[in-house]
Formats: C-alpha cells, structure tokens, sequence
C-alpha cells in the first residue's frame, strides 16, 4: 500500500488539470527484479481504476529477454535523455549507486510530498541513499537482501555453529579445513567471497561497501566512510579471511561461478563449507 501512496501522492496534482492521464515509467533490469515493479505498478493502476483517479502508469521494462545492450548502454541512454531534457518518460526507476550522476536533473520531491509521508522513509534507509545535495531525489523501491550461505553438514559434523561475526567466519572455518584435511579431503574452501575480476562486474565493489557497512559499532549508525578506520579495519579482515581459508583465484570467481557453485552445493557436493555470494555479517562484535 506504500508504494501505492506514493504513486498516488507524486500523480494526484495532474488529475485537477486533465480528466484523464498517462504516465510513463521507465526501467532496465539484468536479473528479473523488473517483475516486482510490475506488480507495483499493476496494483496503482487497479487502485486509480477502483478509485476513479484516472491515472494510468505505462511501465516500459527492458530486461535481458527483450534488451540486449549493457548497463553501460542503458546509462548512456539515461544522460542522453537528462541532457536533451526529454519529457519522453515521467517516472524513471534508477540504482541509487548513480545518484551523483542524476542527481542534478531530477527533483526535489520534498517540495512534491507532503512531510509525513517523507519522514516515513527517512527513518530508514532513504535518508543516506537518496539524498543529493539536500534534494531527495527519490523514494527507496526495494533494497537487495544479503545472505549467508553455508553448508550446514558440516557444522552439524563437527558441531559448530552458523557464524555470526567474521571472526567466527573465519575459527570454524579454520577448525573445519582442518578437521578435514585430517581425512584427506583438500578439495574444501572456507570462504569464496565474491570479488570478481571481470572488468564489466561490480560485485567487487559491492563486496567492499557490503563489508565495511558490517564494521558498524552499531546497526543504527550510518556507512562509516570509505576513508575511515572502519574501512581500513574491514580491508585488513576479509584480507585475513583470504588469507586463511581462501585463495586469490577463489576470491575471484565470477558470479556465474559462484553460482555453479552454489548449485552444487545444493546437491551434495564437498566443494566448499561456508559459500558466500551476496552477504552481510549483522552481528557488530567483530
């Protein structure tokens, strides 16, 4: 019902103009997310048809089955529009990692919504990742959820438990490759990380930011600065963590890699006892 309201309340003012509006909403999408703002969009429309607001949101969703040109193209696409001041689309759904490069074309919509429904959202992560030189510039959508993979055989093998810290990541994944080195079995990895090399990925770079947000003293404080303590403290670890229980060129595996692996795991393979993809360590006390 939120992100209903928030249609509603950015699109109402045009229904005292014209009886009746189109709005076109324009989004790109290399791994099917599309689908959830479809939904969203279906639902206002359902609502504005109910409700007799005479509002419709035409949804233009390129995605990797009817759109085959890279984020780079699509990004382009995207300054070539802002440029040209295009009023070809009027809603565009964009990765809040590229609000300093839209930043400056899109509006304030603290002049647009009213300050209740704002202050919704500023009590979570809106406030530091859609704020851009004092504008808000947009409303968060959806958040990507991190998870922690592991193999849970062998934590119940040698009764272990589910790591809660990168410190207990990196003890039970040492004890562990130990264990079982004991009893021959070399093919095991501790830790696969997900910092590919591949000159057009950014899970490296999503990898880091990902790790030095864990290295908050607390869940209520902010990022803590690519420059900071924190930052330097986090590289250090996860460079242990490698160290320890992983290798550069496992570090390294790209992401359709990692998720072969993954698969393979799920059927009972002996590759690898704590996999990670997309993770994020809640627990402080690092």
């Amino acid at each position: 019902m939120n992100n209903i309201y928030i249609l509603v309340i950015i699109l109402i003012f045009y229904k005292t103009i014209v009886q009746s509006i189109n709005i076109n909403a324009f989004l790109f999408s290399d791994n099917d997310a599309f689908t959830a703002f479809s939904d969203i969009v279906n639902d206002f429309n359902n609502y504005s048809k109910i409700n007799n607001l005479n509002i419709f949101v035409n949804l233009n969703a390129l995605s990797k089955a009817n759109f085959t040109i890279a984020h780079e193209n699509y990004e382009a696409f995207l300054d070539y529009l802002f440029t040209k001041k295009s009023n070809k689309y009027d809603l565009i759904v964009y990765d809040n990692m590229y609000k300093t490069r839209y930043g400056s074309h899109l509006l304030d919509l603290k002049n647009l919504l009213p300050e209740e429904h704002i202050n919704m959202y500023m009590e979570g992560v809106s406030n530091q990742t859609c704020i851009y030189n004092d504008k808000l510039i947009g409303l968060q959508i959806n958040i990507d959820v991190n998870f922690l993979y592991y193999n849970k055989n062998y934590l119940k093998k040698y009764n272990q438990q589910v790591p809660k810290t990168w410190n207990d990541l990196l003890n039970v994944g040492k004890f562990i490759l130990n264990e079982e080195k004991n009893l021959n079995n070399t093919k095991l990895i501790g830790y696969n990380g997900f910092f590919p090399v591949y000159i057009y990925s950014e899970g490296g770079t999503c990898s880091i930011y990902e790790l030095i947000y864990s290295f908050r003293d607390s869940i209520n404080l902010p990022f803590p600065g690519i420059t900071s303590q924190k930052a330097i403290d986090a590289l250090e670890k996860i460079k242990e963590i490698k160290n320890e229980i992983s290798t550069d060129n496992i570090g390294q595996l790209s992401i359709f890699k990692c998720h072969l692996r993954l698969f393979i795991i799920s059927i009972g393979s002996t590759m690898s006892i704590i996999p990670l993809f997309y993770y994020l360590i809640s627990n402080f006390n690092y």
